[in-house]
């Protein structure tokens, strides 16, 4: 498993394998999500299930 790595991705990539990325995201990867090759928003791992706000 690989913890606190994190992989650019475009957001049209990011778009389409939504669900791939959600299931990576559970194992402890990070993604950074790119438009027209700049850095836009970070999907990581929460850090405890229910702290979030809605």
């Amino acid at each position: 498993m690989e913890v606190d790595m994190e992989k650019a991705v475009s957001a049209a990539d990011a778009n389409r394998r939504f669900s791939q990325l959600l299931h990576d995201v559970r194992q402890g990867r990070s993604y950074i999500v790119t438009s027209h090759g700049r850095p836009v928003a970070k999907i990581s791992p929460a850090d405890e299930p229910g702290t979030m706000e809605a």
